[in-house]
């Protein structure tokens, strides 16, 4: 989808199976155990991070069938989407939440962000599934940070990478994203974004809704769910990523 010369970051055709992040890596199997297929009638589309045994969160952009939810699942323990290790947990969800002011024609995509009620608790397996804290902080700007997903690996590439792709990013200020993105700087809000960065990598077609994850203090904390990226996902430009922490108190909210 091309809007303001951007791209949502949701799935490719499965006939074209295809999505990885762009100049990413290999994960190591359950390196990153919060992250979740969110799959469509049998098919994966988007990313999500398990934040609790009960719910996940997403990019809203992810379920635009969110009124009928039985017809998505999302998969935990999964790292190669081409075979069955013994270790996925393939969950129903029961009922998806978009936020109120979520706009899906607004520049930038504001409030681009859903929580995802399962139908049943995720097992938690150590080493295998577990879940990510929700942010503390508003900035990040020199903490360690990584962004993962299943997403194309170049711009208008159609094929899906099977093993879950890792990059190493900088979590940009505010400031920061609106430099580097020069002329595109207004599709960003310091209050909706936060930009993921590293010349040479970031997101692409289905990353959507999967996390940007930063250390805090020996733990990790995801920070972002991915969002959109310049067309042809140009590495040259940051990836938006729905600031998480606007949302904490919304997001609890819905778990209580």
């Amino acid at each position: 989808m091309l809007v303001f010369g951007i791209f949502l970051l949701i799935g490719v055709s499965q006939a074209a199976p295809g999505a990885r992040i762009v100049g990413g890596t290999n994960a190591e199997e359950h390196a990153w155990p919060w992250q979740l297929s969110l799959q469509y009638t049998g098919r994966h589309i988007c990313g999500a991070s398990l934040i609790s045994e009960w719910y996940a969160i997403t990019a809203a952009h992810c379920v635009s069938d969110a009124n009928n939810p039985g017809n998505y699942i999302v998969v935990a323990g999964e790292h190669d989407l081409s075979r069955d290790s013994g270790t996925e947990q393939k969950l129903a969800i029961t009922k998806i939440t978009k936020h109120p002011q979520y706009n899906e024609n607004g520049v930038g995509f504001p409030n681009d962000i859903a929580v995802l009620q399962l139908s049943l608790p995720a097992k938690l397996v150590e080493n295998k599934v577990a879940t990510v804290s929700l942010p503390t902080k508003d900035n990040y700007d020199r903490d360690e940070c990584y962004i993962t997903g299943w997403g194309l690996t170049q711009g208008g590439g159609s094929s899906l990478p099977n093993i879950l792709q890792q990059t190493g990013t900088n979590a940009l200020t505010h400031t920061e994203c609106r430099n580097v993105l020069g002329f595109y700087s207004y599709l960003v809000h310091s209050s909706y974004h936060i930009c993921a960065y590293d010349r040479g990598s970031g997101g692409c077609n289905g990353d959507s809704g999967g996390p940007m994850v930063c250390s805090v203090d020996n733990h990790w904390e995801v920070v972002g769910a991915a969002s959109w990226v310049i067309s042809g996902c140009n590495t040259d430009y940051p990836t938006a990523y729905v600031r998480v922490k606007t949302y904490v108190e919304w997001i609890q909210s819905i778990m209580n």
